[in-house]
């Protein structure tokens, strides 16, 4: 499959997800559609019909691929938020992670991209114990502002989440400061892939 990545900050996690994305063979979760994911995640996981859920707050961002890749194999869910919630809450996330559907999906791959910034460590926080691999985009952001993990200037340290995990930059030139980075973790296998995109 010919693979184009789409460019700038948004999308720097790209050819890792796509690295991930064609050595696994199970089902895909996606917290946050957008440019950058939604449109690889279908195109990679269409040839086997391999199941694949995209969930978004933001209704707008959702239509714009749920009408083009919706299909009884890739699901798209709505995240309903209160008018009451505070924006930087995320407590309305906490209902579809505990979903039955969402929980017990046996997910190869959890990809963790969504708003606000704390649902992501929600998300992160309910599958890392029982997905295969689970990526988080802009990870710097997590150690910077003491949610979890640690950066001590010469690195980044994750092992207050996961066994086993790496942090990947984009090529040169960064879109932007920090690259940004991506995470990929796991607890349930002890080493990560080595094969790289170029």
């Amino acid at each position: 499959m010919h693979f184009e990545p789409v460019s700038g900050a948004y999308a720097t996690h790209q050819l890792l997800l796509y690295n991930i994305l064609t050595l696994t063979t199970g089902p895909v979760i996606e917290f946050g559609s957008g440019l950058g994911s939604t449109a690889l995640i279908h195109k990679v996981c269409q040839t086997k019909h391999r199941k694949v859920i995209t969930l978004d707050d933001n209704e707008e961002w959702l239509d714009r691929y749920s009408d083009k890749f919706g299909t009884p194999w890739h699901k798209f869910i709505h995240v309903h938020k209160s008018k009451n919630e505070a924006p930087d809450a995320g407590t309305h996330w906490q209902k579809v992670l505990m979903s039955d559907e969402i929980k017990n999906g046996g997910w190869d791959l959890v990809f963790i991209d969504q708003s606000p910034w704390i649902a992501r460590y929600d998300t992160l926080l309910q599958f890392k114990d029982n997905a295969k691999y689970i990526m988080v985009h802009d990870c710097d952001y997590f150690p910077k502002h003491n949610i979890f993990g640690q950066c001590d200037g010469k690195g980044y340290n994750f092992d207050d989440v996961f066994k086993c995990y790496e942090v990947y930059y984009p090529p040169k030139p960064w879109p932007s400061k920090t690259g940004p980075p991506t995470l990929l973790g796991s607890n349930m296998v002890s080493e990560l892939p080595k094969r790289r995109i170029t």
